[in-house]
C-alpha cells in the first residue's frame, strides 16, 4: 500500500513573474486564486496539476506536496523521519505555512504543507 504524501504541485523559480506568467497563459494554462498572486509569485492549473512560479525560491524546481490541515504536515513529517529521511522545518511565520522540508539523494527539495483550499 502506498502511503499518501498530500497532493502534487510544482513550483519554478522564475527570474521574471510577468513574463513568466504571459509564458503559461500562452501554454494554456489557466490562472487560479489570482487574488494571492504578487509580484513574487502566481498560481496556474492545467487539468489536474498546479503549477506555481516564485521568483523568491533558490531551487530551479520545488516539489510542493499539499495535505489538508497541520496535524497532517506533523505526521507524515514524524513518519518520513522514522524512514530515516532527514526532514526539517519550512515556511514563513508570515505565510503562515509551517511546512516540512527534506530532499532526495540528489539534492531536489520537497516541501510538505498544510493547503486547506486545496491549492
Amino acid at each position: 500500500m502506498t502511503e499518501d504524501l498530500g497532493r502534487l504541485s510544482v513550483a519554478l523559480g522564475v527570474a521574471d513573474i510577468t513574463t513568466s506568467v504571459d509564458f503559461y497563459k500562452r501554454l494554456g494554462f489557466e490562472p487560479i486564486d489570482e487574488e494571492t498572486w504578487n509580484d513574487d509569485y502566481a498560481i496556474f492549473r492545467y487539468k489536474d496539476f498546479v503549477l506555481q512560479l516564485m521568483n523568491f525560491i533558490p531551487q530551479k524546481v520545488l516539489v510542493n506536496l499539499m495535505v489538508d490541515d497541520q496535524s497532517t504536515v506533523e505526521s507524515t513529517w514524524t513518519r518520513l523521519s522514522d524512514k530515516g529521511i532527514p526532514v526539517g522545518p519550512a515556511g514563513t511565520p508570515e505565510s503562515g505555512n509551517k511546512g516540512a522540508f527534506w530532499q532526495d539523494p540528489n539534492g531536489n527539495s520537497f516541501f510538505l504543507f498544510a493547503a486547506p483550499n486545496g491549492n
